[in-house]
């Protein structure tokens, strides 16, 4: 399975795969930069991007000379020790996408495919608060949500939560059937053998 934009900025990939065998490996690849860094400076047809333009507190915390915590989050989760899931994430949103994700797999039961196309409850906008594709929820969840007080903003363009919104693959392995299941992004592509 592969984030990997199908027809759109190809500066990061998040791939994730499945054996024959059970292994399982995943990746993530990426400038961690926004659309190649806002510099616009190639050198040999590579970028350079701009990641220390907007991670200042993180290099301030780091110190001089050393290493960036790594911010992706690719992950296997074991069942009985061996590959149950793997996942990785592009995008802004990796991580409340990817918690989405696995919420949905693990305590839902739903397969990959199902679990990276529920609703995101976890996207955040620029002030902090839910925001989601309308028509995405009934209203009776609508009213449950606003009764607990979330607030909430529900969005008719998917560009609006673009900036915000973290691309999921994943693949799973059925430990009874053996059964492997994936999904890409709906910017990416799952490809099976």
């Amino acid at each position: 399975m592969s984030a990997v934009p199908v027809d759109g900025p190809k500066h990061s990939a998040a791939v994730t795969a499945a054996d024959q065998w059970g292994n399982v490996v995943v990746i993530c690849h990426t400038i961690n930069a926004v659309f190649w860094g806002w510099t616009g400076l190639f050198v040999d047809g590579v970028s350079i991007p701009d990641s220390a333009s907007f991670q200042q507190a993180a290099i301030l915390r780091a110190g001089p000379g050393k290493r960036l915590p790594d911010p992706t989050n690719p992950l296997i989760v074991l069942r009985d020790g061996r590959p149950a899931i793997g996942s990785s994430s592009i995008g802004a949103g990796l991580h409340p996408n990817t918690i989405g994700s696995l919420i949905n797999a693990l305590d839902f039961g739903m397969n990959p495919g199902e679990a990276n196309a529920a609703p995101e409850l976890l996207n955040r906008d620029s002030e902090g608060r839910a925001q989601f594709l309308a028509g995405q929820f009934q209203a009776a969840t609508l009213e449950a949500l606003k009764r607990m007080g979330l607030d909430y903003r529900e969005v008719s363009d998917f560009d609006e939560i673009l900036p915000s919104k973290g691309w999921w693959v994943g693949v799973s392995i059925d430990p009874a059937t053996g059964v492997r299941q994936g999904t890409g992004s709906t910017k990416g592509t799952a490809l099976a053998y």
